[in-house]
């Protein structure tokens, strides 16, 4: 084992997730809340997925979290970035956010 493999688990699901909430960021209109809530679910279970990797607890990590659908096959982040996802459309809609993430960075660009 070389520690590039957890490095790698911990960092490619970070990434792909922030790649497909830039592909999809009209649906939820840019909410920073949306961001937020997906990369924590995200980053929690990379975590997981990476001290596993590094046999960092690997029984008891697969003992309390193997209920997570996918987590056995290292893809459990998928499941909890599509519930945070959720959990943060839904906040956003509570707090009325009015600024999007992206969106508002554009319209502030100043073209000359």
């Amino acid at each position: 084992m070389t520690m590039a493999s957890p490095i790698l688990l911990l960092l490619y699901p970070i990434a792909i997730a922030l790649i497909a909430l830039v592909l999809f960021n009209n649906l939820f209109n840019g909410y920073q809340s949306v961001y937020v809530s997906t990369i924590i679910g995200v980053g929690l279970i990379a975590i997981l997925d990476a001290l596993k990797e590094a046999n960092i607890f690997p029984d008891t990590i697969d003992a309390v979290f193997g209920f997570i659908p996918l987590f056995e096959n290292g893809a459990g982040w998928i499941v909890t970035g599509i519930v945070g996802a959720v959990i943060g459309f839904i906040i956003s809609k509570m707090k009325n956010e009015r600024v999007a993430l992206i969106q508002e960075s554009v319209t502030n660009v100043r073209v000359e």
